[in-house]
Parts: C-alpha cells; structure tokens; sequence
C-alpha cells in the first residue's frame, strides 16, 4: 500500500482525477437520469432544463467529495489532494458561472 501510495502522490495525478471524475460522474449521471436519450440530446436538455443542469452539475461534484476524504484523510496524499482539489475548485468555478449565466 505505502509503495502505491508514493507512485500516486503526485499534483499532476491528483489534477488528472480531478478532471476525469466529474467527467465520468456525469455519464453515469445521463445514464441514470436519460438513459433513452443520446449524449448530446442529455447536454441539451441540461442548457433548456435549469432545475435538472444544476441537480446534474452539483451531483456530479459528490464523488470528488469522497475521493479528498480518502486521499487527504485517510491516506495523507497531501500533493495528490493538493492537485485535485485544485482541478475541483476550478470546476466548481465553472460550475458556479454556468448556474448564473444560464
């Protein structure tokens, strides 16, 4: 576990989760939500539909949630949590532009 641990306690690591876990949470996310609806249609639906795009874009921040815990808390990451939070606040930024501009 310690040797795991080293080879992932890299910033760039955490910032490359921390991009790719919202991203995979929001195609679960369709999945669940549109199942019969194709990606693009999902995305549409998002721009139309203010009440589902902030449900979707907020569900989609809760697993990063868990990841800092574990990383941070648990396993003391600290440069890997550093990355990731970073990415995590970047996309909670746009997050928070998209939920006022649209």
């Amino acid at each position: 576990m310690k040797n795991l641990k080293r080879k992932l306690d890299f910033k760039y690591i955490g910032a490359i989760v921390g991009f790719i876990l919202p991203l995979i949470t929001l195609l679960i996310l369709w999945q669940w939500r549109l199942p019969e609806k194709t990606f693009g249609l999902f995305l549409y639906f998002l721009k139309i539909s203010s009440d589902l795009r902030d449900n979707i874009l907020i569900m989609s921040m809760l697993p990063s949630l868990g990841v800092f815990y574990f990383t941070n808390f648990r396993l003391r990451m600290d440069r890997f949590s550093m990355g990731f939070v970073s990415l995590t606040v970047i996309y909670a930024t746009i997050i928070t532009i998209l939920m006022l501009v649209l």
